[in-house]
């Protein structure tokens, strides 16, 4: 092809728990090493923009927003009051402000925000090293004051302190709007990665989302 009549593609890492949008094991499981592509060969990753909409992701990440129809992963509907409801894909329950460390395997669990100012995470991931927020020259630090029991700032224990052990996300329902209306030229990706221990794994990182933009460019090229 010329380079006039090649396909510009949009990559966005977007606050989405990924296993919403992860290729699914022969037993229906997310998993980004061994899930199955929409020809069935096991190849992990996250699913295609084509992949999306035969299995229907759209109805769980996003819903239809212009109709107010919510998704149907309670953690994808933006909320400052705590949400309730079952992740379709998992089956994990979503839980209540203060309840115990990683009680919701995806998010944490919802916070309660007296002043109304923030808004309920999509997910949450574990930093490589975490943050200690007492030191008064940090800035960006989410536990800084701890007192609204985020999920970010609970130690292992169930315990809340000036640690931040996560990074969180909130629901990307723009981004993600932006997406589908791009069809095959949109590659979804999580900003809460599977893991950040083994680098040399397919599921390190943000390695799924590039290894998606790389094949959609080459399909592209075909």
């Amino acid at each position: 092809r010329t380079p006039s009549s090649r396909m510009v593609f949009l990559t966005t890492i977007i606050g989405v728990p990924w296993q919403d949008i992860a290729r699914r094991n022969a037993n229906g499981v997310p998993d980004m090493v061994n899930g199955l592509d929409g020809n069935g060969r096991q190849v992990g990753g996250f699913m295609t923009a084509a992949e999306l909409n035969a299995n229907k992701v759209w109805d769980v990440v996003l819903g239809d927003p212009q109709n107010r129809v919510v998704p149907t992963d309670p953690l994808m509907i933006p909320s400052i009051d705590p949400r309730s409801g079952t992740n379709p894909v998992t089956g994990d329950a979503l839980a209540a402000p203060g309840s115990p460390h990683l009680a919701n395997p995806i998010n944490g669990h919802e916070t309660s925000y007296p002043g109304r100012d923030d808004l309920q995470y999509s997910c949450i991931f574990p930093l490589p090293t975490p943050r200690d927020c007492s030191v008064p020259t940090l800035t960006g630090c989410d536990c800084s004051n701890p007192s609204n029991e985020h999920p970010v700032c609970q130690a292992p224990d169930g315990s809340f302190g000036h640690t931040q052990y996560f990074a969180k996300a909130y629901p990307g329902v723009r981004q993600l709007q932006l997406l589908k209306k791009l069809g095959n030229q949109g590659v979804t990706g999580s900003i809460c990665p599977v893991q950040l221990l083994n680098p040399l794994s397919s599921d390190y990182g943000y390695h799924p989302t590039f290894d998606a933009l790389a094949n959609a460019a080459a399909k592209s090229l075909l």
